[in-house]
């Protein structure tokens, strides 16, 4: 299976019945790219604990949740290059070395040679075979190896741990395309020789996305801080329907966790009580994530999502939240929608084609005759840059505009604007153009116009500024295409479908990207999915170049279960006229936000492409001044969250797609609410969050430990 470049198998009726029962029970699936105290992560990650500790030792392990085996091999050497980097040798050169006997990812690492010479993964090696393996590690130059194995790791590797330890490598063992996993085969390995474990989509039964990574403490450290907690982040990663779904499998997988007390006591505990969680949490996720969201509020999760509201899990009594997060812009339709879920999983059949029905909505919609289906945003943007390299033969050059987010695996990263040290060496031939410096469109010109230009990469109006590009430097990116040769990539995975009003987000007049990238609107607030339009040009120049791989990228992600979810949920938006609601909410607060801003002198405007909304505070003013960026947006996330009854985080609003005008004047009266408090107020409950957040980094040094 895993061996032809499929993750999933046809969907089955444990998965269906298992969505169907979440979905009745109102459970929550999205809600934040930073693990959120969803109970299900927590278990699941104290449950890799046990598991890698064989059930009997006591390190400690912290895991990373993503969307695929790929995601986890990416994020494994992320972290072993920062640790390198950070702990043992500061000008390593990033060389990694994969064994990998089936040659599975010969394409995909040492050969992604997509634009002649020039690697989108520089400093991956792969070798098949053990032996030569064993001599090339013993030489003691490459500090980070794979070892990539489709069953558990038997004595034959031990040999294997032991060098990397002499030489002071850092060894990962690639669990993630094993095919069977059991307490048996676990129990006779030796897999905690190894110092980061990544598993993958064995623990669905193949079903539905999902990967992770498993390192001990003394590694994790390095991203278990408060500067780089948020180091690597995943949209999709850890959300409820799936990790429950993990959890469900992996109790089948290893029984003693429902046959043993001490099992089923600390995972019901973990259940039951925040306080059990979040120390849990500490232990085996992110410490300081954790750590960070309830100093903004102590209580920050929920045990029920309904629509456009969620129902904290402290106290029954408390009142509904209106949730302005919603898997950060995942929620076109809100939460749970049973209506439109409970009659896909009833008459889902894996033997229709939803991924192509999906690509002729999608052609229309765009132009874009080839749909590829991806696991996340990331995934669809690697889709998206390495077709386009391929596409463009003898051009290496990748443009992508300051503050541009794309990703953060291996090669999206190379879309994502700023600083990547400790993740090098990436692709080294793109150019990130500052659309602010003065003659910016003199400066464009001549970079466009330069001959070398691959492809042009941008999200038009920006996820985490919410700025647009101006129009001006778009005519330019569009006037000198067919003259310079180059491609245009549009990424759409947060503002496309409907997001700021429309089905994309600019204007498909003005810009005719060849490649355009959705996700988040696709999802259904349920399971990961992402999608990668490209032209028919594109998919047959770049077949010309490396058909092997193009088909393999088709392949690989092809999910009918995912592509249904995605299809039903753009009809409903199509049904429900979601675009004339944008437009009449987005009126109503537009209207209703200058006499709030008037009223405050903290909030000096609230930008809003759509339902895409950011409040622009008075920073230069005290308290802000004082507090800076940071502490004055958590101190906002909490009045608005206390206040207000909205759940919202850092500034930004993502409401649901179909918000009632009911819903609307809620937001409205809860800006009023927040903003009518005297800057006196803000100040204390900045001093108060920064107190508490002293207090509890002074607690961690003494309360977190193994279980």
């Amino acid at each position: 299976m895993n061996n032809n470049f499929h993750s999933f198998l046809k969907a089955d009726q444990r998965i269906l019945d298992h969505i169907e029962k979440r979905v009745i029970e109102k459970s929550p699936s999205f809600l934040s790219p930073l693990n959120m105290m969803m109970k299900e992560d927590v278990q699941v990650a104290y449950m890799l604990n046990e598991i890698l500790n064989q059930f009997r030792k006591q390190a400690q392990y912290h895991s990373f949740f993503c969307n695929s085996h790929f995601e986890a091999v990416h994020g494994a050497i992320k972290l072993a290059r920062h640790f390198i980097r950070q702990e043992k040798k500061h000008d390593y050169d990033g060389r990694v070395l994969v064994f990998d006997a089936e040659d599975y990812y010969q394409d995909y690492f040492s050969q992604w040679a997509v634009s002649g010479e020039n690697e989108l993964l520089p400093g991956v090696l792969t070798m098949t075979d053990f032996e030569n393996f064993l001599i090339e590690i013993k030489k003691g130059e490459i500090l980070i190896v794979i070892c990539s194995v489709t069953e558990m790791p038997g004595d034959k590797y031990r040999l294997f741990s032991d060098v990397c330890k002499q030489h002071g490598i850092i060894s990962i063992l690639d669990l993630s395309r094993i095919k069977k996993i059991n307490a048996e085969g676990l129990l006779e390995s030796v897999i905690e020789n190894f110092d980061i474990v990544a598993w993958g989509e064995v623990f669905t039964n193949f079903q539905v996305p999902f990967g992770a990574f498993s390192t001990k403490h003394e590694i994790f450290k390095v991203w278990n801080n408060i500067s780089h907690c948020s180091t690597h982040s995943s949209t999709f990663g850890g959300n409820g329907m799936v990790l429950s779904y993990v959890k469900d499998c992996m109790e089948g997988m290893f029984p003693v966790f429902k046959k043993s007390e001490k099992y089923k006591e600390v995972l019901d505990k973990i259940e039951i009580s925040v306080e059990f969680r979040q120390q849990v949490s500490r232990n085996h996720l992110n410490a300081f994530t954790t750590m960070q969201f309830s100093v903004i509020h102590p209580y920050l999760y929920f045990d029920k999502a309904e629509g456009a509201f969620l129902q904290p899990g402290n106290d029954q009594n408390e009142h509904l939240k209106l949730d302005c997060v919603g898997g950060s812009g995942c929620n076109t339709l809100g939460h749970n929608r049973s209506d439109i879920l409970l009659q896909i999983v009833k008459k889902h059949d894996d033997d229709v084609d939803y991924l192509n029905l999906l690509n002729k909505k999608v052609t229309e919609a765009t132009g874009l005759e080839r749909l590829l289906q991806g696991v996340s945003g990331a995934s669809a943007v690697e889709a998206g840059i390495t077709l386009a390299l391929m596409a463009n033969p003898g051009k290496k050059k990748i443009l992508i505009f300051s503050g541009n987010f794309g990703g953060k695996t291996l090669v999206s990263l190379n879309s994502t604007s700023g600083n990547h040290e400790f993740f090098k060496p990436l692709y080294e031939h793109v150019i990130e153009f500052n659309a602010n410096q003065p003659n910016a469109r003199d400066e464009l010109r001549k970079i466009l116009t330069s001959g070398e230009i691959a492809l042009v990469w941008m999200e038009i109006i920006q996820g985490r500024s919410l700025r647009s590009l101006e129009k001006s430097l778009l005519d330019l990116v569009n006037l000198h295409k067919t003259d310079y040769k180059y491609l245009i990539g549009a990424d759409e995975i947060l503002n496309g479908i409907y997001r700021t009003g429309d089905f994309l987000s600019f204007n498909s007049h003005l810009l005719q990207p060849d490649i355009i990238t959705f996700a988040k609107a696709f999802s259904g607030m349920i399971l990961p999915v992402s999608f990668t339009a490209i032209s028919e040009e594109v998919y047959q120049n770049a077949k010309i170049k490396n058909g092997n791989l193009v088909n393999k990228l088709e392949r690989l992600y092809v999910n009918q279960l995912t592509a249904h979810i995605a299809i039903k949920f753009l009809e409903a938006i199509e049904k429900e006229n979601i675009k004339d609601n944008i437009q009449r909410s987005t009126d109503i607060l537009i209207a209703g936000f200058p006499a709030i801003i008037q009223q405050s002198p903290l909030l000096s405007g609230v930008d809003a492409f759509g339902l895409h909304l950011r409040i622009n505070l008075a920073i230069q003013k005290f308290p802000f001044s004082y507090l800076g960026y940071e502490r004055s947006n958590a101190v906002l996330t909490y009045l608005f969250y206390t206040k207000a009854n909205i759940f919202c985080l850092f500034g930004r609003l993502l409401p649901p797609l179909n918000i009632r005008e009911s819903e609307i004047n809620h937001i409205l009266q809860g800006f009023s609410k927040v903003f009518s408090y005297h800057p006196l107020y803000f100040f204390w409950i900045g001093l108060k969050q920064n107190q508490a957040k002293r207090w509890k980094l002074f607690k961690m040094k003494f309360t977190t430990k193994i279980f």
